[in-house]
C-alpha cells in the first residue's frame, strides 16, 4: 500500500512511500547471488527500492519513525526464526525421504535375496539331496542377513534384531512350512554328521 507520509515542514512536498512493499523488503531480505538470504539496513532497502536513503533527509525520517513504531526489527528477527525453522523441516523432510528411499531399496534387496534362497532350496527339495554342510551353513548365513536387512527396513530396531539373532539363530517367520521342515532336517542331518 502507498503512503503518503505528509509533510510537518510546509515547504516541502510530501513524499509517497510503498510502505508494505519497504516492510516486506527489510524483514524479508532479498534473495544473494549465492543463493542465501541476505539482510540489508533500513537505508540499504530504501536505496534498492528507489528511495532516498540518506538518514538527514524527511523521507528517510518519516520512513524511520514508522519502522520504529511497528518495530520492524522484532518483525525481521521473527521472520528469520521462521525461515529457519522451514529451513530445518524442509531438510528433516528431505533426510526422511532420503532414508525411506533407501529402506525400500534395502527391503526390495533382501526380499530378492530370499527368493533366490528359497530357488536354491527347491532344487534339494525336488531332488530330495541331502544339502551339503558348508552350503548349509553358508545358506543359514546369508538368510539371516538378509532378514536383518529386511527387518531394519521395516523399521524393526537393532535391539529387537539384537534379541532375535542373539544365537546367530535364523528367524524362520517368512518361511513356508514345507521349507522350514526341509531346513530342520538338513539341521538335524548336519549335527549328526559334525564330529
Amino acid at each position: 500500500m502507498k503512503k503518503v507520509i505528509p509533510n510537518l515542514i510546509p515547504e516541502v512536498e510530501d513524499v509517497v512511500v510503498d510502505i508494505d512493499e519497504l516492510r516486506i523488503a527489510y524483514t524479508e531480505g532479498s534473495n544473494g547471488a549465492d543463493g542465501s538470504v541476505y539482510f540489508g539496513s533500513l537505508q540499504e532497502t530504501m536505496g534498492n527500492l528507489g528511495y532516498n536513503p540518506s538518514t538527514g533527509t524527511e523521507e528517510y525520517k518519516r520512513v524511520y519513525a514508522i519502522y520504529s513504531k511497528e518495530n520492524w526489527k522484532k518483525l525481521r528477527a521473527k521472520f528469520k526464526e521462521d525461515l529457519e525453522e522451514a529451513a530445518r523441516v524442509g531438510r528433516i523432510k528431505k533426510l526422511a525421504n532420503s532414508r525411506v528411499d533407501f529402506d525400500s531399496d534395502c527391503f526390495r534387496i533382501a526380499q530378492s535375496g530370499l527368493q533366490q534362497i528359497k530357488k536354491h532350496m527347491s532344487v534339494y527339495l525336488k531332488e530330495g539331496d541331502a544339502v551339503p554342510i558348508k552350503e548349509l551353513e553358508r545358506l543359514s548365513k546369508t538368510l539371516a542377513k538378509f532378514q536383518v536387512t529386511g527387518r531394519l527396513a521395516l523399521g524393526d530396531s537393532t535391539k529387537e534384531l539384537a534379541a532375535t539373532h542373539a544365537d546367530e539363530g535364523v528367524n524362520t517367520d517368512n518361511l513356508s512350512k514345507e521349507e522350514i521342515h526341509v531346513l530342520t532336517r538338513l539341521l538335524i542331518k548336519a549335527q549328526s554328521e559334525d564330529p
